[in-house]
């Protein structure tokens, strides 16, 4: 599921053709994909499939209202690793045909890839529960983003769009305070607060190509850089929880969780007339998506367990003014549109109780619909339209397989691991939680 799942980000740029007509229009920088998944090995295991079982110290996150499903104090460390790739237009003729000069050989788009990796320190908490009540406090790093990535320019009958040199830094950590409730033997509530940090710096520039070297590979001569646009933000913003979770029998739980995601503010500098130091600056909102779930959890026997969980995740809140600051200088915002998710998450536990350490064999599925900014013309598509829609295309959904396990040491510390394997991403979690 999510977290902003808040997962990595990555952004195209996309200018006219000749730097007469660049200063005209400036760029745009559209994010693709964002993944923000909840924390914890054993819910990664899962298929992230946690809101109905909430039963370790990440529930002060993924739902506050499990944290009565504790018994003991509990503190956890959880080291997490990311792998994300994405698309961008790197070459090719979208229209004409090509010369096979140079690099002008490619009929068509032709797509490269950004790729974003991390490794750190993906949650820590600590839990405190009481006979009815608990309270938790806990740092997440909702998504941390390092890509860097560069575009020749594709051909359009006899023009070339500008070469592209790009770099993206965001960095989104949140700190935050859980409680729950026992309401009845059967019933809890939960809820919770957090302030997130958010670091974002990212550029892109796009240079000039001499008449001599039209069809030639671009050299990303800073001598030649026409525009320049740079995004930076360094805020904090408050996000929300509120959970429920309802057992029947110790067999059955049920739960709901709605996650009010944090807003940040950032600055978009265009700077259309290299070499001069002038720009335009606007301020814009970078707003975490908000996030639905309702899952289940039923154990069989006291070996086995299945969760399910459904989950929508707002990712048009980035549409509403992230992403059209970034496209309001072509003219055509209401062309770039970004769907909400509507995951289904899926998993199995099965608990060897015979061995020593008592290990813990889990397996799981999530659906990750497709949900990257795409351009759709509003009309008969013209000239632009088309340049556009190459550049955001229409995204394709992923299917993930998690698969992990578990040992108790002791019975004051247990350590899990887990991994999250698709087509395009890749995620590994290792946590270790001490009980006392």
């Amino acid at each position: 599921m999510i977290g902003l799942r808040p997962s990595g980000a990555v952004a195209l740029a996309v200018v006219t053709l000749m730097p007469g007509t660049a200063r005209a229009q400036a760029s745009l920088q559209i994010p693709l994909e964002f993944e923000f998944l909840n924390p914890g090995a054993r819910s990664l295991a899962l298929g992230s499939a946690f809101v109905g079982l909430a039963d370790d110290a990440s529930a002060a996150l993924t739902n506050p209202a499990g944290l009565t499903v504790l018994t003991r104090p509990e503190v956890s460390f959880e080291a997490r690793a990311r792998q994300q790739e994405s698309r961008f237009l790197e070459r090719g003729r979208l229209s004409g045909t090509p010369s096979n000069r140079g690099i002008d050989t490619i009929a068509g788009p032709s797509y490269g890839t950004s790729t974003s990796t991390d490794v750190g320190p993906g949650f820590l908490s600590f839990v405190y529960p009481g006979r009815r009540a608990a309270i938790a406090v806990y740092r997440h790093e909702l998504t941390e983003v390092d890509e860097r990535f560069a575009a020749q320019g594709v051909f359009l009958d006899d023009s070339r769009e500008l070469s592209l040199s790009a770099s993206r830094d965001l960095s989104i950590v949140t700190y935050g305070a859980s409680a729950a409730w026992r309401v009845t033997p059967s019933l809890s509530l939960g809820g919770g607060i957090s302030v997130g940090h958010m670091s974002f710096d990212a550029e892109f520039v796009r240079f000039s190509t001499a008449p001599a070297d039209f069809f030639n590979a671009a050299t990303f001569d800073p001598a030649r850089a026409v525009v320049r646009t740079t995004q930076t933000g360094d805020d904090t913003g408050i996000g929300a929880s509120a959970g429920m979770l309802w057992t029947h029998a110790q067999r059955f739980q049920v739960g709901l969780v709605f996650r009010k995601g944090a807003d940040f503010t950032f600055e978009q500098t265009i700077q259309d007339d290299l070499p001069s130091t002038t720009g335009q600056t606007v301020a814009g909102t970078f707003q975490v998506p908000d996030v639905f779930a309702i899952g289940a959890s039923m154990r069989f026997t006291d070996r086995s367990m299945i969760a399910l969980e459904y989950t929508r995740v707002q990712y048009s809140d980035l549409e509403r003014d992230y992403v059209d600051v970034q496209a309001r200088p072509s003219g055509r915002q209401d062309s770039f549109v970004i769907d909400d998710g509507n995951e289904v998450h899926a998993g199995f536990e099965y608990v060897l109780a015979d061995i020593t350490w008592t290990p813990a064999l889990r397996v799981g599925y999530w659906f990750d619909p497709a949900h990257a900014v795409t351009y759709q013309a509003l009309g008969v598509p013209d000239a632009t339209d088309q340049r556009f829609e190459a550049y955001l295309p229409k995204a394709t959904s992923l299917s993930h397989v998690t698969f992990g396990g578990g040992i108790a040491v002791s019975r004051h510390l247990e350590i899990n691991g887990a991994a999250d394997w698709s087509s395009r991403r890749a995620f590994y979690s290792l946590l270790a939680i001490g009980r006392f």
